[in-house]
């Protein structure tokens, strides 16, 4: 995509405007730092959904209804394209509203038809999207099970799900549950009122939206306070900011308190420890639910590693790859930085660009990311940002070696020096990986 294109300033504004969610205060701090210049080439491309297609033949409407009235407006409209834009999603915001306030109440009344489904809400800053897999794959021995896709976790989106999905046949709905401010669990609920519910783990995740790790809190254990007041709640033991505050927001669910320190004789082919716990949440919820020990067995050994999230890969001449470039907060990477210790009489080459939206947590967390990698790694290869600075001051503050850092200018760089990076029997870790509106 060249810069000198003036289509490419449209195209590129539209997608950053979708990578932020179409959030406008977002989107203009991002036109900010960017100065709206479209990069060379883009990471992934603009999706077309009817919402965008809307924006896109609004906005096109606006210039050249513009270009009318006043010759070669367009042409500069085209650069400065994010004003039109922005006009555009705020005309349309009331539309919108409208639109996405029908497919939700006509996903209510699809669930007011079926009460006999037992509903189950996973919310949590880390973990959801695995806990969703692990849940729905035992369940699956006994019953017809639905399940968000991928990470769909918004309230439309949840309710399109359950307008497409969700049929009479339908024993078991999967719900996990996305939040970026106060309320975002509560009008999840207000869609599904979960029996049973499962908060994975709190951290700094998103604390640059969330302001604060209280307002976190507060915020995920919005399920506990709308789900069934008589329901199963299982938590997450081991992560304190649960087993500290859990005891203010429930009221008469049955509690379940997992622990990867605890032993299960189930297994799986997931890494890390975080796995135990995992698998024991799971089963719980199983057992409530009238499964066999061997039903649970059997669904446990079907669950495998999912893409992006702690992934092996066997790659060339003995190098194994582990993609957990979807794994983007601090306890993900304590874990994946675990994991990669395991592997003992190997090179280990850990690969990132640091974590984003940490919020003022921004340098603590990236030092302690590097303290951790320095008794682990043997080369680490960063991403130049605004964060990864701190990882390195982390690093050599506990005696890792300089000439053992690597820097590149972007992860595609990186990735087309890998011949120069890895050698045979290496152990890769790739974490994370910061979209268009981050670099």
């Amino acid at each position: 995509m060249e810069k000198i294109n003036p289509l490419a300033y449209l195209y590129y504004h539209l997608y950053l405007l979708q990578l932020e969610e179409y959030n406008l205060s977002r989107f203009l701090r991002t036109i900010w730092r960017t100065k709206g210049i479209p990069p060379a080439k883009l990471r992934k491309k603009l999706v077309f959904t009817p919402k965008m297609v809307l924006i896109v033949t609004a906005t096109m409407g606006l210039l050249i209804g513009c270009s009318v009235a006043f010759s070669y407006v367009i042409l500069l409209a085209l650069y400065i394209s994010y004003m039109p834009i922005i006009i555009v999603v705020i005309i349309l915001t009331p539309l919108d509203l409208l639109l996405k306030n029908m497919r939700i109440n006509k996903a209510k009344e699809i669930m007011s038809r079926y009460p006999q489904i037992k509903i189950i809400g996973i919310a949590g800053s880390y973990g959801k999207t695995t806990m969703k897999e692990v849940v729905s794959t035992i369940l699956a021995q006994k019953y017809n099970v639905v399940k968000t896709p991928e990470n769909i976790n918004t309230p439309l989106g949840i309710a399109e799900l359950i307008i497409t999905k969700v049929k009479k046949e339908t024993e078991v709905l999967v719900v996990e549950m996305g939040e970026y401010s106060r309320g975002d669990i509560r009008d999840i609920c207000a869609i599904v009122k979960p029996q049973i519910g499962i908060i994975t783990g709190i951290n700094e995740a998103h604390l640059e939206r969330m302001g604060s790790l209280d307002n976190t809190v507060a915020t995920i254990f919005e399920l506990a306070q709308d789900m069934d007041k008589d329901g199963l709640l299982v938590l997450n033991g081991d992560n304190e900011h649960i087993h500290t505050n859990y005891k203010k927001y429930i009221s008469h669910q049955q509690i379940v308190l997992c622990s990867s320190k605890k032993g299960t004789d189930l297994k799986s082919s997931l890494l890390g420890r975080y796995a135990k716990g995992v698998l024991q949440a799971g089963e719980a919820v199983a057992h409530s639910l009238g499964l066999s020990a061997e039903q649970i067995k059997v669904g446990t050994s079907l669950i495998k590693p999912l893409p992006h999230r702690l992934q092996p890969i066997e790659g060339t001449r003995g190098v194994l790859v582990i993609d957990d470039s979807y794994n983007g907060n601090p306890s993900g990477v304590s874990e994946a930085i675990y994991v990669l210790g395991t592997y003992s009489n190997r090179r280990k080459v850990y690969i990132t660009p640091g974590l984003v939206e940490t919020g003022e947590k921004t340098a603590e967390i990236h030092r302690k990311i590097g303290k951790g990698l320095s008794k682990v790694a043997n080369l680490v290869v960063l991403i130049a940002n605004s964060v990864t600075p701190y990882i390195q001051e982390g690093l050599i503050a506990n005696g890792f070696n300089t000439e053992n850092i690597r820097w590149y200018k972007s992860a595609e760089a990186a990735h087309a020096d890998m011949a120069n990076i890895i050698q045979p029997n290496d152990v890769v870790l790739f974490q994370n990986d910061w979209t268009d509106n981050y670099i």
